[in-house]
């Protein structure tokens, strides 16, 4: 997802943190995912900085705005791309008149 003010994905862009969109820590995680395909649960304290609890709040934040997924509650978090924000994370991937003749 970008964000509309400056063309950053939404988690990237630091007013995204400043108007509370995002925890501080989402980067770290989201750039451990990109890294390394998932992120142990377990790990996102270390990852964060974060003791146990406001990591579970940076998670559960990724997780409902559809950036992370896990197969289950327990299982490593990886990236997750929702169909409604294609757009934004992949602009003209599929442009509005690829399938056109003209």
């Amino acid at each position: 997802m970008r964000s509309r003010s400056c063309g950053l994905p939404i988690w990237r862009d630091p007013r995204q943190v400043r108007a509370k969109r995002l925890p501080r820590g989402s980067f770290s995680v989201l750039r451990e995912a990109v890294i390394a395909g998932e992120v142990e649960r377990s790990r996102i304290p270390s990852v964060t900085g974060y003791e146990e609890r406001p990591a579970r709040n940076v998670t559960a934040a990724l997780v409902d705005h559809g950036i992370l997924m896990a197969s289950s509650h327990r299982a490593p978090l990886r990236l997750a791309f929702p169909a409604e924000g294609a757009e934004r994370w992949f602009p003209n991937l599929y442009p509005a008149n690829a399938g056109s003749r003209s």
